[in-house]
């Protein structure tokens, strides 16, 4: 009996996980794009990275499967006829790629020359074609982008007709897991933690309570100290700078805001792929109007932003100086804690040395937001700690970033 009880358990056990393999739908491939990359001389080999990830963040962004094949050896000549596609065809066909783009390229000096031909692989047919010239600096991914662009925009509804064809690349879950990922509170949010000091609890009466004619014991509601012939209450002695807030705020009659700040700057998106970490340093000096408490500050930022990216051929040392106007407010959580709420934002310089073209710079617009929590050291001093976004608009890629950093404030 145990032996034919544990013979039905395996058989059991095997049934089942040869139904959930069966349930699992096996997804199709993605379209394809087979791309080759042509350097027309040796000079333009310093180029190709950059040509590559344009290629690949625009064709990727399209929903296409990007399989590129670099061919340092396949360099044209000056003044030679280019070779016939039926190369890049037949690669393109053997790799079960649908669509081909072939970029040739010629960098000579400060200029750059690129050519990109799109070709319809089951058809064998180029379909389209664009030639682009200009300039080799802080703007190159802008010129190739813009080629692409408009490459890719005479052929979109073909690429979008193939992608749709392959259906959605994320089933949907089923209904019973949908439970699973359901996300709670997270622990240790603020709140009322252990440790804390709570609000005050009604007051002990002294023993000596009622000793005095016509005192009896405080009733039910009123205040320890305030019943008539009663004297003010002793409390605990309260030591300068730390007292609790007023009416009027914690820093009422102050009149100016000085607040530096330290911070990494994580970049996000496609800044990233250059540099993934840079260091900054933000000043900004506020008014604080008189009706607002010390609450409110108006005002001006400026900093510093150094980062060191990495470009196609060589590595060089960048800068971000923001200028511009920013706007600060504060909420009180107690006697010593705040909330702060910051936004800011005007025009950047970036500043960026290479070997091989020197010092090049540009203004950039340039936006800041984030919040943060405020501790009170004093009567006019702070420590903060604040998450801040950046974001600089440069073409085509924005430098966009997340700044958690440590600052401190002062009010006078």
């Amino acid at each position: 009996m145990l032996r034919s009880s544990g013979f039905r358990a395996a058989a059991g056990f095997l049934l089942a996980v040869c139904g959930s393999l069966a349930a699992q739908e096996v997804l199709p491939p993605e379209p394809a794009a087979w791309v080759e990359v042509l350097a027309a001389d040796p000079d333009a080999e310093a180029l190709r990275p950059v040509v590559e990830d344009a290629v690949r963040y625009r064709l990727e962004g399209l929903g296409l499967a990007v399989r590129l094949r670099g061919s340092p050896t396949a360099a044209v000549r000056p003044g030679r006829t280019p070779a016939p596609a039926a190369s890049i065809l037949e690669s393109a066909g053997r790799g079960g790629a649908e669509f081909a783009l072939e970029c040739r390229y010629s960098g000579s000096g400060s200029r750059m020359s690129l050519q990109l031909s799109w070709y319809e692989v089951s058809t064998r047919l180029m379909t389209a074609a664009v030639d682009r010239k200009g300039r080799v600096d802080l703007v190159l991914d802008s010129l190739i982008l813009d080629a692409l662009d408009e490459l890719l925009d005479r052929v979109r509804g073909r690429i979008e007709e193939r992608v749709a064809a392959y259906g959605p690349r994320v089933r949907p879950a089923p209904a019973g897991a949908a439970g699973s990922a359901t996300v709670g509170p997270v622990a240790g949010s603020p709140g009322t933690s252990a440790g804390l000091p709570g609000p005050a609890g009604p007051a002990e009466p002294r023993p000596d309570a009622g000793t005095g004619p016509g005192i009896g014991p405080p009733g039910p509601g009123s205040v320890p100290g305030t019943e008539p012939g009663v004297g003010p209450s002793v409390g605990p002695a309260v030591v300068p700078g730390t007292e609790p807030p007023s009416s009027a705020g914690r820093y009422a009659g102050a009149r100016l805001q000085i607040t530096p700040s330290v911070a990494p700057f994580l970049a996000v998106g496609a800044a990233s792929y250059y540099f993934p970490i840079g260091y900054q340093s933000i000043l900004q000096i506020g008014f604080l109007p008189a009706g607002a408490g010390a609450r409110l500050g108006l005002g001006a930022l400026l900093g510093v932003t150094a980062f060191q990216a990495q470009g196609a051929s060589e590595t060089s040392l960048g800068f971000l100086l923001p200028v511009g106007l920013s706007v600060r407010y504060s909420m009180e959580l107690g006697g010593r804690w705040g909330l702060l709420f910051h936004l800011g934002g005007g025009a950047a310089v970036l500043v960026m040395g290479t070997d091989s073209l020197g010092a090049l710079a540009k203004m950039l617009p340039y936006v800041r937001s984030g919040f943060g929590l405020e501790l009170a050291l004093g009567r006019s001093l702070g420590l903060g700690l604040e998450a801040s976004y950046e974001v600089f608009f440069e073409s085509p890629y924005l430098i966009m970033g997340f700044t958690p950093g440590l600052c401190l404030s002062w009010r006078l």
